[in-house]
């Protein structure tokens, strides 16, 4: 109920263009930026869990926006977790990791797509920069893939 709201409602925002949306960057007071919008109305078909319309919903905001990071990070998501496209979400990753080069979400989520195509010195090193991002509040699951990692890797370099 409440996800169906929420999105009819910013696509009559869209509807309604120029009153309480704007195009990339303008600022205007009591507006939201095209790209926002669309993530959130992506956002509003992922909890509906209609990834394809939210699929739609996010590329439409890099449309207006083709460094939008959160609609680049959804996408990644989406191709991660529904799709199984991990190298479609790698180059989401890389593009939001662009944008926002000190995200450790980013960082972390581009040492799994890494650690998903199979590359697990790659997904150590984006693991280590997430940590290095959260430090000294690293989240104990970056350190057990950390620790997994390194012990997979010197368990192959010793056979």
């Amino acid at each position: 109920g409440h996800w169906d709201e929420a999105r009819r409602a910013f696509e009559e925002a869209v509807r309604q263009n120029g009153k309480l949306v704007a195009t990339k960057g303008s600022g205007a007071p009591g507006t939201l930026d095209l790209d926002k919008v669309y993530n959130m109305i992506g956002l509003c078909y992922q909890a509906l869990n209609k990834p394809e319309e939210a699929v739609s919903a996010f590329e439409t905001g890099l449309q207006h926006n083709p460094e939008a990071f959160e609609c680049l990070s959804n996408l990644a998501s989406i191709y991660t977790d529904v799709r199984g496209d991990y190298l479609k979400a790698k180059m989401f990753l890389e593009k939001a990791q662009s944008v926002q080069p000190n995200s450790a979400e980013v960082a972390n989520n581009l040492g799994w797509a890494h650690e998903l195509l199979g590359d697990p010195a790659g997904a150590l090193s984006w693991y280590r920069r997430a940590a290095d991002l959260l430090s000294p509040q690293t989240h104990p699951q970056i350190l057990t893939n950390i620790k997994n990692l390194e012990h997979r890797l010197n368990k192959e370099q010793s056979s």
